[in-house]
């Protein structure tokens, strides 16, 4: 009998160093409120998972207060070297009474994400929505012991409860607390929004209008990174996090862009990541993060002999020795015959090809374990072979269900590497039953068997634990009756999910997925209802437009133009291609568009203008900003003949036509129609309304554009403050009117004056932005500008040159800021 179900035991001292030192490392992290990035580089089955692993339970032994939060272990009882060695958070746990974690423990592997990478990283924020309630519980109970704080972030939260008398945050609850800091602590509210948006609870929350609305072009709509950069790097002085990310050389840029910005903040973070050599080098946007981490990243690979502190002397990633690999191998089997101990130990010196050899082989009826030694040299160390091997082994009716699984695997039917590894359990059973074959003998993902093969991902969606696993599978025979049939039932079933209204967004965009990956069985209506259900879940998420347009090149031959729902598919397919800054291609779209719409509607329709304004933008970003203001103010005109001029679309035409006016390097008019606006405006929205203020900024900027510098000054001064009152002092939106209004300053008072502005604004921007985002770069480089103008030319040149060291170590060398550094003195 095995010697021990749960697997082999934590082997080497060189790992357990690795391991111990994490321990301190996390504890230095928090003393100095400094990220850090370790990265454990061997290949693949190495143990570098494993190391996580122990590293976790490290942390639930010794770093929690009574009652603990976090279970004690990440991997679940019995769990087999395939499935375990692919956990990164804990199972799910039922919360001890009074329990707050010390921590937070986030764990992402990057070969299960599914999706494209904004539904990926949201599929991944879900791991931490279970803990929200308890992590804000946290949050408040570590803050609210003031006199003990000595943060920085949380000093004018301190000084105002002293004021006031108190001793305690938690005496003002929540909602004051967060009055007090004008909303900037911590960042929950965001984060519920965030796992409220698309894959998680339905589908996009918002519909693309045609119509411009001038408000949106100050509104800041946070991207799903900003969402989670702000949440945890509030969170983390209160209670510091550990973000593991397995294979993450297989990262998306967005994931890779979160690390990025985390590992630039001065906040207690701790990632660490696992990888491949020479994988991880290859990755442009993986090695760029790496650099920008600079001294906050710890490299461990194979070949690194000593590793700095805090990390003990004997801590290596080096291979195993071979009584440690024999330690694996006798807490599976306590009895070994020696010729198969010496091949076995001889052949496979990876611990996890090791650990799968003694699962495939294994009798569990045999006292000793004895494999031919023919059998062992017939293998290879490649996964793929031992994969095999175990399947081999499998029953028929095993073999036949994941086999039957791989039909509704997209990226199996596409053989496209980069579509969706999931299947749907619910769709691919109720295709088996409806077809009359019953239930499979337990369902798909629930059986012994399948533990070992089958990972769930969530509710219904569930991956092969490796993608060897998964060719393994689809390569298994079935007969050509028997395929077709499953495979038209899932065509069936995918068309019913879509076409049902209540169907969740994660299964819907599954279902699409899949009846793309079966396009070529599909009529072009069931193609573009697949499009259309996908780019509803897509439209939500703000990193996702170059996927909508690739969706649209796809469906665009196919859409009928009689028909309302592809129209306006179309114009968001038009949209997405201007959003990537391909105006002639949006043009065409549009301009195709137009010509039914005319058909279709009157002149003065909703449909045209708005058709029609949206070509007049796309003009303007393909650099004809005066075919666009002709096409504005003939739209204009025809909206005048049966419109009034206080009418929404009217007063949108209109905002638009300033824009275009500017643009056109018309700013006297563009001046005159925009004081116009404010006017009908203020009498139409009210004195406060984002539409007023968005006017005034471009009015600000007309003003700056024609010299009048003193009267650009006064209207940017407003616009600052009124922003601030809208939105709070660190909003994205008030801190770039700030920079616009610190610009008006140098113009109309002076660069000694700018100097000031500048620094405040610098100051607020580190804070909030971190010490390397682009606008803290832009921010300096006008200090340093308006510092030599003041007469300081020591300080400029000290300036430029932390600058240049800075952008050379952050931007990439093709970046416009890097570049235009040859133009500095």
């Amino acid at each position: 009998m095995p010697a021990n179900l749960n697997g082999a035991e934590f082997v080497g001292e060189g790992r357990r160093g690795i391991a111990a030192g994490l321990l301190e490392l996390f504890d230095h992290m928090q003393r100095e409120q400094r990220p850090v990035w370790v990265s454990l580089e061997a290949p693949t089955g190495w143990g570098k998972t494993r190391i996580a692993q122990e590293f976790y339970s490290a942390l639930a032994r010794t770093r929690q207060t009574q009652p603990a939060y976090w279970p004690a272990t990440i991997v679940s009882e019995h769990a087999q070297v395939s499935e375990r060695r692919k956990i990164v958070n804990p199972p799910a746990f039922v919360h001890v009474p009074m329990s707050r974690p010390d921590y937070v423990w986030w764990g992402i592997a990057c070969g299960v994400q599914n999706g494209t990478p904004t539904e990926s990283l949201i599929q991944d924020v879900s791991v931490l929505r279970k803990h929200m309630d308890h992590l804000e519980n946290a949050w408040w109970y570590r803050a609210g012991f003031v006199e003990k704080l000595a943060s920085p972030a949380f000093s004018a939260l301190r000084e105002e409860v002293l004021e006031e008398g108190k001793t305690a945050i938690a005496e003002f609850g929540f909602t004051k607390a967060a009055e007090l800091v004008g909303g900037a602590l911590p960042g929950f509210s965001a984060m519920s929004w965030l796992v409220r948006k698309g894959v998680q609870q339905g589908k996009a929350a918002h519909a693309r209008s045609r119509s411009l609305k001038s408000a949106d072009e100050i509104v800041y709509q946070p991207s799903e990174v900003d969402e989670v950069e702000s949440f945890l790097a509030k969170i983390a002085p209160m209670v510091p996090a550990v973000l593991f990310v397995e294979d993450v050389h297989d990262a998306d840029d967005l994931l890779l862009e979160l690390l990025e910005r985390l590992v630039r903040r001065d906040v207690p973070v701790m990632i660490l990541t696992t990888g491949w050599p020479g994988f991880i080098d290859a990755s442009r946007g993986l090695s760029r993060a790496m650099r920008i981490a600079g001294d906050r990243l710890i490299r461990v690979d194979e070949q690194t002999k000593t590793l700095p502190s805090p990390f003990p002397p004997d801590a290596t990633l080096r291979a195993l020795e071979t009584d440690d690999l024999a330690s694996i191998l006798y807490s599976y089997h306590e009895q070994v015959s020696p010729a198969t101990r010496d091949a076995l130990l001889t052949t496979f010196r990876n611990p996890f090809e090791l650990e799968l050899v003694l699962e495939t082989y294994g009798d569990a009826e045999s006292g000793v374990l004895d494999i031919d030694p023919a059998d062992v040299e017939k293998l290879s160390a490649k996964v793929a072979d031992l994969y095999k091997k175990a399947w081999e082994r499998l029953d028929q009716p095993d073999r036949e269900r994941l086999t039957l699984a791989t039909l509704g695997i997209p990226a199996v039917i596409s053989g496209d590497a980069t579509d969706s590894r999931s299947w749907d359990r619910v769709m691919l059973e109720t295709a088996l039953t409806q077809l009359a074959q019953g239930e499979p003998d337990g369902h798909v993902g629930e059986s012994a068997v399948d533990r070992a093969w089958v990972r769930i991902i969530t509710e219904v969606l569930s991956q092969f634990h490796d993608v060897a696993q998964m060719n393994v599978a689809a390569s298994e025979f079935i007969k050509e009756s028997q395929r077709l049939r499953v495979r038209d039932a899932l065509i069936d079933e995918a068309k019913r999910l879509i076409a049902d209204g209540d169907t969740p967004a994660d299964r819907s965009a599954q279902a699409s997925r899949l009846l793309l990956a079966y396009g070529t069985e599909l009529d072009a209506h069931d193609f573009v209802d697949a499009t259309r259900a996908l780019v509803d879940v897509l439209a939500d998420l703000t990193g996702e437009t170059g996927t909508i347009a690739r969706l649209g090149e796809g469906a665009h031959s196919r859409l009928d133009l009689g028909n309302k729902r592809d129209r306006d598919l179309l114009w968001s397919f038009a949209q997405a291609q201007l959003e990537l800054r391909h105006p002639e291609r949006a043009i065409g779209l549009l301009e195709e568009l137009l010509k039914v719409e005319r058909e279709l509607f009157a002149p003065d329709a909703s449909e045209v203008v708005g058709t029609r304004r949206s070509i007049a933008s796309a003009l303007a970003s393909d650099g004809r900003p005066q075919a666009a203001v002709d096409l504005l103010e003939e739209v204009l005109a025809d909206q005048l003949s049966t419109l009034t001029e206080t009418d929404a679309e009217v007063l949108d035409t209109r905002a638009q036509l300033a824009l275009a006016l500017a643009d056109a390097d018309r700013p006297h008019e563009a001046i005159r129609l925009n004081e116009d606006l404010l006017v009908t405006q203020a009498k139409t929205f009210g004195d406060d309304s984002l539409e007023l203020i968005n006017t005034r900024q471009r009015l600000a900027t007309a003003l700056t554009e024609s010299g009048r510098a003193s009267e650009a000054l006064l209207v940017w001064e407003q616009v600052a403050t009124e922003l601030s009152a809208k939105f709070g002092p660190d909003n994205p939106a008030t801190l770039d009117a700030r920079s616009s209004l610190a610009g008006a300053v140098e113009d109309a008072s002076g660069a000694v004056d700018a100097v000031a502005q500048y620094s405040a604004l610098l100051a607020d921007e580190r804070r909030v932005l971190g010490p390397d985002h682009r606008n803290v770069l832009i921010t300096r480089e006008n200090l340093a500008r308006s510092t030599r103008a003041s007469g300081d030319h020591a300080e400029a040149q000290a300036l430029y040159s932390t600058l240049i060291e800075d952008e050379t170590r952050i931007l990439d060398s093709d970046d416009p800021l890097l570049r235009a550094r040859a133009n500095l003195p």
